[in-house]
């Protein structure tokens, strides 16, 4: 009878040791990857239109996300080495003009933007050397905001 018990108890034994060591591989197991089951839809950015005038008409569109910056805009035949163009966000041009290449757009609108072009001023200036007998005459081209 003593066999008997001794049996039974090192069964007994035996498997709760056996759910021990089970519990501690499943605990110190690392967790399964839950990224697996997560779905990562690409999330629509806000876009907006942005319309440069030139005389009352578009010259450039441009479509810009929310939070960007415009930067710098070309206007189609026009030399921007010569003419200085200016950006205003009123077609009356009036108020200070805007630096597009910092203004960040956020105001969940699609925006207008008016030009205003200065062209080049020329002057021909000429200098007079020793009273005026030896002239060299200059040609310089001069811009200005001042």
């Amino acid at each position: 009878m003593l066999k008997a018990k001794l049996s039974i108890r090192s069964i007994f034994l035996l498997q709760i040791s056996f759910l021990v060591t089970l519990l501690l591989i499943i605990s110190c197991s690392p967790p399964p990857d839950i990224t697996e089951h997560i779905i990562v839809e690409d999330i629509p950015t806000e876009s907006y239109n942005l319309y440069f005038y030139l005389d009352n008409e578009i010259v450039v569109e441009k479509i810009v996300e929310a939070g960007s910056i415009i930067g710098e805009v070309v206007i189609p035949d026009i030399d921007t080495e010569q003419y200085i163009v200016q950006w205003y966000n009123n077609s009356l041009l009036y108020g200070n003009p805007i630096d597009l290449t910092t203004i960040i757009i956020d105001n969940e609108q699609d925006t207008n933007f008016y030009a205003s072009i200065t062209p080049p001023i020329y002057l021909d200036i000429t200098i007079n050397k020793n009273n005026g007998e030896d002239p060299i005459q200059k040609k310089s081209i001069f811009n200005s905001f001042q």
